[in-house]
């Protein structure tokens, strides 16, 4: 069933136009080598992510036994919060289409993290519908960052990378984290006389951890596919105002602007002093301003002046 709805879905998204892009012979090293920030800033997001979603659906199910309850009310409780979970995670995906992946992600990991101390004396109070809001709640909000995680963090690397990027970093972080929030919550547990402020303090920094690391990682909600993992907005900015000086997409270094863009840009665009070969033309102050007009979609009369100082 889940391939099934994994095929109509991909069969809807609209296809963009595919763009050949040089692949390197070690997708892996050209990724550590280009992008050493996002992928150490990807690890801390996978890292408290796996933490927390293990905390919240391995540790919790052997917790509520331990606290009392038998075997079917424990799993009443998982059964909940895995419905609540499934209901949970597509629309918090959408939000994030909408309002951006970045505040989804820190906002939900945040409020997950403190929830943490609050729902532990709600299992403990050994109130069945108590315990199930409990479970509820703590698997919508790790929906939060279930949701966005997997585009967000594969859309900060291109396309000739991103299955090596994204496959390392995520489950480097899931070593790390997932491999050992099970015990590491037990061990506190222990350590706390069975009190859970351990593992809430423990769920509380790993929260910290990934929120902190998304907040370095790019924005990309709005990014085309095509410019996904490019270099930054200013190198595209600078790309573009060339572009738009030369009146086409390509390279504005291999030819010289053709009489139509020499018109619209003005006389400097042709009378202008040599450039030596393959050097990028230098912009007057009233091409520069073309140039802008041109990305916004708006025009500029050829009277404009410098203004005063």
């Amino acid at each position: 069933m889940a391939d099934l709805i994994g095929v109509v879905a991909r069969s809807r998204m609209p296809q963009e136009e595919r763009r050949a892009e040089h692949a390197p012979r070690v997708p892996i090293l050209d990724s550590i080598k280009r992008h050493p920030r996002r992928m150490l800033l990807a690890i801390g997001v996978a890292f408290g992510h796996n933490t927390l979603a293990c905390i919240g659906s391995i540790f919790t199910v052997t917790s509520a036994e331990e606290l009392g309850y038998d075997y079917t009310e424990s799993l009443l409780l998982q059964v909940a919060g895995s419905i609540a979970f499934t209901v949970a995670v597509p629309l918090m995906a959408r939000l994030s289409d909408r309002v951006g992946r970045k505040p989804v992600v820190i906002l939900g990991i945040l409020a997950y993290g403190a929830f943490f101390f609050a729902c532990f004396p709600m299992v403990n109070g050994h109130v069945l519908t108590l315990a199930t809001v409990a479970y509820v709640l703590v698997n919508v909000l790790m929906a939060a960052p279930q949701g966005c995680i997997p585009a967000f963090l594969g859309e900060q690397f291109p396309g000739s990378t991103r299955y090596s990027a994204i496959s390392a970093t995520y489950q480097t972080g899931a070593a790390l984290g997932g491999g050992t929030a099970a015990t590491a919550a037990t061990a506190l547990l222990l350590a706390f006389d069975g009190d859970p402020i351990g593992v809430g303090l423990y769920s509380g920094a790993a929260a910290v951890v990934l929120a902190l690391c998304a907040w370095g990682l790019r924005e990309t909600f709005k990014v085309p596919t095509a410019e996904l993992g490019s270099a930054t907005t200013a190198d595209r900015g600078a790309k573009a105002a060339v572009d738009a000086m030369t009146g086409r997409g390509g390279s504005a270094t291999v030819s010289p602007p053709g009489p139509s863009a020499c018109h619209a840009l003005g006389p400097a665009a042709s009378t202008g002093p040599s450039r030596r070969s393959g050097a990028p033309p230098r912009l007057t102050y009233e091409q520069a301003l073309v140039a802008r007009a041109a990305r916004q979609g708006r025009t500029v009369s050829s009277g404009t002046s410098r203004p005063s100082r």
